[in-house]
C-alpha cells in the first residue's frame, strides 16, 4: 500500500493498493480530501484521453451490478441507474463509487481486461454484492475468479462498527460457505456485536474462488481516523446532517 499526497501544498490523500500492475491500472482510494471531487479524481486518473470521463452509479445499498457496455448514452452521461457495483472490459473507462464507512472494493482481471468498482454496505454485503460482481464478471466476460485481483479499501472496522444481532446474522449468512480462518469476523459485547465488514467481503470473495493472495485489504478504519476519512457513524454522532464521502476509483489504460 502506498499513501500519497499530490504535493506539499495539496491536502489530497490517496491510497494506492500495489496489488494492481501500475503499468496497466490506475486505481486508488481517496481520503476526505479530495473525497469524490470529480475534477481532482479525474485529474489523478488522467481521464483526459477518455471522452466519457468518470462513471459512478447511483448507490442505494442494493445487490445490483451494472455492465457498463450495456448502458445507454443517457445513462452514462445524464441519468446513471441505481446500482452498487459496475464492471467493464473497455479500456480507458473510469469507474468509481463513494463511501463513508461502507466498504469500497476495486477489481481487475488482467487476462480478460475487466475492471470493477463495488460499494458494499452491510445491506449490500448481506445480499452478496461482491459475490454478484465476481459472478457477473464470469458470466458476461468469462473471468475466472482465481484470476481476479481485489483491493478492499478503508472502511469502518470491528473496533467501531456496532450492529445488532440481527444484522450480524445476516452478514454471517452471506459468508457461510467460506472457510474459517484466524481472522475473527466479529466481537460480541453484551447485546451488541462489532463486525468486521471488510473481512466479511474478503471471505465472500474467497468463497467465490478468488485466491487469498490476490486480495489486498486496507487496515484503515474510517471511524478511527478523522484526520483522513469521513465517517457516517462518527459524524452523525457529532450532529452532521450530511457527512462527507470518499471513494474508490479504477481505470485500465490501453
Amino acid at each position: 500500500m502506498r499513501e500519497t499526497k499530490n504535493s506539499k501544498k495539496s491536502k489530497n490523500f490517496f491510497i494506492r493498493p500495489e496489488i494492481f500492475p501500475a503499468e496497466k491500472i490506475r486505481a486508488f482510494f481517496t481520503g476526505r480530501t479530495p473525497g469524490i471531487d470529480r475534477e481532482a479524481v479525474s485529474r489523478e486518473l488522467d481521464t483526459s484521453f477518455s471522452e466519457k470521463g468518470l462513471f459512478m452509479p447511483v448507490q442505494k445499498h442494493t445487490a445490483r451490478v451494472l455492465v457498463y457496455e450495456e448502458l445507454t448514452e443517457d445513462e452514462i452521461f445524464k441519468n446513471p441507474p441505481e446500482a452498487d457495483a459496475v464492471i467493464t472490459a473497455r479500456p480507458n473507462t473510469a469507474l468509481g463509487i463513494m463511501v463513508a464507512d461502507c466498504v469500497p472494493v476495486l477489481l481487475y482481471d488482467e487476462k480478460k481486461g475487466v475492471t470493477g468498482a463495488v460499494h458494499a454496505g452491510w445491506r449490500g454485503t448481506a445480499q452478496g454484492i461482491l459475490r454478484n460482481t465476481i459472478q457477473k464478471m464470469a458470466s458476461v466476460f468469462g473471468s475466472r475468479p482465481a484470476d481476479i485481483r481485489i483491493a478492499i479499501g478503508p472502511a469502518i472496522r470491528k473496533c467501531c462498527y456496532e450492529v445488532d444481532m440481527g444484522v450480524l446474522r445476516q452478514i454471517e449468512a452471506s459468508v457461510a460457505a467460506s472457510q474459517p480462518d484466524n481472522v475473527p469476523l466479529y466481537l460480541v459485547k453484551g447485546p451488541k456485536a462489532y463486525i468486521d465488514l471488510p473481512e466479511a467481503n474478503r471471505r465472500q470473495a474467497v468463497a467465490c474462488g478468488a485466491k487469498p493472495e490476490n486480495i489486498w485489504v486496507s487496515e484503515k478504519c474510517t471511524s478511527c481516523d478523522p484526520g483522513h476519512f469521513n465517517s457516517y457513524r462518527r459524524e452523525s454522532r457529532l450532529g452532521a446532517k450530511a457527512p462527507g464521502r470518499q471513494g474508490g476509483f479504477i481505470i485500465r489504460i490501453s
